[in-house]
């Protein structure tokens, strides 16, 4: 099975989804009442700042797999290493191996 990262602006609707959906192996709210639930998701949907990127997983049927988020202050200290691969990609049009793949 394969699986795809896409970025996901409608966060508040695919967390709480997740959440809920892998409930029954998260002591925080398993078997827990919908109000504990709610505050849980809304919680998690909270900590998505202005500097957090937030992906969709997708399995290659379509199917959501889950999210997971990128913090971009974290990649302050590694800037001009980023700044200069993305200068190298616009001037070549060719981008390094990606990991993630």
């Amino acid at each position: 099975m394969t699986f795809s990262f896409t970025y996901e602006p409608e966060f508040q609707r695919v967390i709480p989804a997740v959440e809920i959906d892998a409930r029954a192996s998260n002591p925080a709210i398993r078997n827990q009442i919908g109000d504990v639930i709610k505050s849980f998701t809304d919680g998690k949907v909270a900590l998505v700042t202005d500097n957090v990127i937030v992906y969709r997983i997708e399995t290659d049927d379509g199917n959501l797999g889950g999210y997971f988020t990128v913090q971009v202050s974290a990649f302050v200290q590694f800037s001009p290493q980023i700044f200069g691969l993305i200068s190298k990609f616009v001037q070549s049009g060719q981008w390094q191996a990606d990991y993630l793949t």
